[in-house]
């Protein structure tokens, strides 16, 4: 089951779940659909796509059937355009009947509200004498989830001069609560966010612009959550060249008494530009001047900190939690990891002859 935005505006969540659990289906989610199952339940795979866990990839590359919900078939989660793939046979269900079909050719179209077509399907779930127990594809599932959780328990443990984004995520998922909402900039700074922040309870936990475009989205789009009144704490990650983009409307948290607590990935760079010219072209083109945000961020009268190291960021992320204003935290990173599954089997394989990557 690949689950879109359609079903958590739907708010689907607990007919996705239970459907789920009535039929064995891991669930994959997009950028939007993020959410909709908790990271720790056994059928929730997390990210699907080019932008994902390997996990996810692994299950959608071997399913026979996939199961679309409120889901437009966008690039990454269907690893460009590439699944489902012709062999697999296709469920389609969506609320807007133009949806259906449109990328991929559907077996079965559904057209109707996520959460209303769900809740019909599992009645008639229950009415039917269907095989519920599938312990093999319970082994499958968790195999696969156990490789995933591997590989990025290797990437956590390892040593390095600079911090790497994702040990910066594993220090936010062990402070975070259920009821935290992350907010992401553009660029890397939306993978890291999607694919390695933990959803420790169903619902929209996950702010993020997807694209490119949208540098500079982070820090308005952070105040906007904060002005909300979540129940939980407001944290952003967002890259030194996104930051940089809306950095006075720290101006605005100041003004207004709103609290988001930041975390900036400094890397010194245009990160997704830079790993492409270093694909296409081998060459490194950006090197952005240095910029210390936590003292710009004391300058507007809010708190700050520069960490390196795990134990200096996981004191300042206990620091800006109990914090009553907005704490920046500026962490220097390391330039070549990336969340893009793409870039990381091109850098490993690339040899003489470029490749291009987008």
């Amino acid at each position: 089951m690949i689950v879109g935005g359609g079903a958590m505006l739907s708010r689907a969540e607990a007919e996705v779940t239970a459907l789920a659990e009535a039929l064995t289906i891991p669930v994959l989610q997009t950028f939007t659909g993020r959410g909709v199952i908790p990271d720790d339940h056994p059928l929730g795979i997390g990210m699907a796509g080019g932008i994902g866990t390997l996990s996810a990839k692994q299950l959608a590359e071997e399913a026979d059937v996939v199961f679309l919900v409120g889901f437009k078939s966008g690039q990454n989660t269907t690893f460009t355009w590439q699944i489902p793939t012709s062999q697999q046979t296709v469920i389609h269900l969506d609320i807007d009947e133009a949806e259906i079909g449109r990328v991929f050719q559907a077996d079965v179209g559904l057209v109707g509200d996520a959460k209303a077509t769900l809740a019909k399907m599992l009645q008639l779930a229950a009415e039917k004498p269907l095989h519920r127990e599938y312990p093999e594809r319970q082994e499958w599932i968790a195999a696969a989830k156990k490789n995933w959780e591997e590989y990025v328990q290797a990437e956590i443990s390892a040593e390095s001069e600079w911090l790497k984004p994702q040990q910066v995520l594993d220090a936010l998922n062990q402070i975070a609560q259920p009821d935290d909402i992350l907010v992401c900039d553009a660029s890397f700074s939306s993978g890291w966010g999607a694919v390695y922040f933990k959803h420790k309870a169903a619902g929209r936990r996950l702010l993020t612009p997807r694209g490119l475009a949208g540098l500079g989205f982070g820090l308005p789009a952070a105040i906007g959550a904060a002005a909300a009144g979540t129940r939980g704490e407001v944290y952003l990650l967002a890259g030194d060249g996104g930051f940089a983009y809306t950095v006075g409307e720290l101006a605005t948290l100041q003004a207004y008494g709103l609290k988001v607590n930041i975390l900036v990935l400094d890397n010194r760079n245009w990160g997704w530009m830079e790993w492409l010219n270093k694909l296409n072209y081998d060459k490194e083109y950006f090197d952005l001047p240095a910029v210390d945000f936590a003292k710009v961020s004391a300058g507007f009268g809010l708190r700050g900190f520069r960490v390196k190291g795990k134990k200096q960021l996981a004191e300042a992320l206990a620091e800006a939690r109990k914090a009553t204003v907005s704490t920046v935290i500026h962490v220097d990173t390391t330039l070549w990891e990336t969340p893009v599954l793409g870039f990381r089997e091109a850098i490993g394989r690339r040899q003489n002859a470029p490749v291009k990557y987008m």
